[in-house]
């Protein structure tokens, strides 16, 4: 009976070492990153004391990140330094969380069906990764893509951290909840902030200075016209530099025509709208905007040859002009271009009045001062002592994997 017993003893403990190596394996095995699970699962980041960003976490976002901004400028030539990149991550992740935390400082929740629909979220996270592997599969003609697939997310989980199938669900269903508790902080300061109707003219000030008036480069005015033109965008540029001059303008191919119509028109600006109007000009967007605007045209940002800029600075407001431009020639050695005639015009320089673009730009100026007055907040939180603690050494020690 005794030696029974220590029979029984040695199985167990034969039983429980294999078991304890085994546990050793999956513990100590490597990631894709050259992470073991202990490493993989060390706060890197912790926000607000109690959410925190593992090293397994910013080595995936963070390689994953770097990968696409290399493959997507590499064929411009552009760079990026490894340190740098890294930063601006564990900057990013840093603010997602401090929006949970800033959430329950404000008492803010989400709901038990919002809560059911991030655990949905999480699912179909998994079912899209399994369904993107079998389709790949299946369209290489692959026998069995199922279990293929399958095996490939299996070992997908495993090389970039996730471990099991349940913890991916899991990291996506945080996610998820995480966005949803962002858009609960952005609406309340949104509330908080309470700007008016009244506001926008003032608001819409700092709108064009900080992203129009600050940020103007010759060409820009030139190029918004372009993309007005052909329906690209809804606005205009709404800064015009000081020493810029405006023009109404008939553009024709046809040389001789041109001439005739110059000649017709004799100085009559009337004459002259009736032609700008016409389906003669080929110019679209003049025909498109409104009868009192015209093109803002400067010395090195116009639309037009610089014959044209030249000829306009001569003239006075009011005087109508013909210029001739040779682009190129024909088959036959005939020059080719485009003709213009031109009208001096006045027009006003700095920012465009707000009467004259508001039911085009309001709902984008106070998107953009919410905007503004949300990041302040949030990085008033994330800049407050304690509420972000980065683990240096263990941010150090992820790298972008090829």
């Amino acid at each position: 009976m005794k030696s029974k017993k220590k029979v029984v003893i040695k199985v167990v403990a034969i039983v429980l070492v294999i078991a304890l190596i085994g546990c050793a394996f999956l513990f100590l095995k490597k990631d894709a990153f050259g992470m073991n699970r202990s490493e993989r699962n060390a706060a890197a980041i912790t926000v607000g004391g109690t959410e925190k960003v593992t090293a397994g976490e910013l080595a995936t976002y963070f390689n994953n990140y770097y990968s696409n901004l290399n493959q997507q400028y590499s064929y411009y030539g552009f760079t990026f330094p490894e340190d740098d990149v890294k930063e601006s991550v564990v900057e990013e992740l840093a603010e997602e969380k401090a929006y949970v935390c800033i959430a329950r400082e404000l008492g803010l929740s989400l709901t038990a069906e919002e809560e059911a629909e991030c655990k949905t979220s999480g699912k179909e996270a998994y079912q899209e990764l399994l369904d993107e592997y079998t389709e790949y599969y299946e369209s290489n003609g692959t026998t069995d893509a199922a279990n293929y697939a399958l095996t490939s997310v299996t070992d997908y989980l495993a090389n970039y951290g996730y471990g099991t199938k349940q913890a991916f669900i899991d990291r996506n269903t945080e996610a998820a909840r995480d966005e949803k508790l962002m858009s609960k902080v952005e609406e309340y300061y949104k509330n908080e902030a309470g700007y008016t109707d009244e506001q926008l003219p003032e608001l819409y000030e700092k709108f064009v200075t900080e992203n129009y008036k600050d940020t103007y480069y010759d060409g820009v005015v030139a190029t918004y016209d372009e993309y007005y033109a052909e329906d690209y965008q809804v606005i205009r540029y709404l800064y015009i530099p000081e020493d810029f001059l405006f023009v109404r303008v008939i553009s024709l191919t046809d040389e001789a025509r041109a001439s005739e119509i110059f000649a017709d028109i004799a100085g009559d600006a009337e004459k002259f709208e009736t032609y700008c109007k016409s389906d003669e000009n080929t110019d679209v967007l003049m025909k498109k905007i409104a009868d009192d605007d015209a093109y803002a045209i400067g010395a090195n940002d116009s639309s037009f040859d610089a014959a044209v800029y030249e000829k306009a600075a001569a003239m006075n407001i009011g005087d109508i002009e013909l210029v001739n431009v040779v682009t190129g020639t024909d088959d036959d050695g005939n020059e080719t271009g485009t003709c213009y005639i031109i009208r001096r015009v006045e027009g006003t320089t700095g920012i465009v009045p707000f009467e004259k673009v508001k039911d085009t730009v309001s709902s984008d100026v106070l998107e953009y001062v919410q905007s503004e007055y949300i990041e302040e907040k949030v990085h008033a939180w994330l800049n407050t002592e304690g509420n972000v603690v980065k683990n240096e050494e263990v941010i150090a020690k992820i790298k972008a994997v090829s």
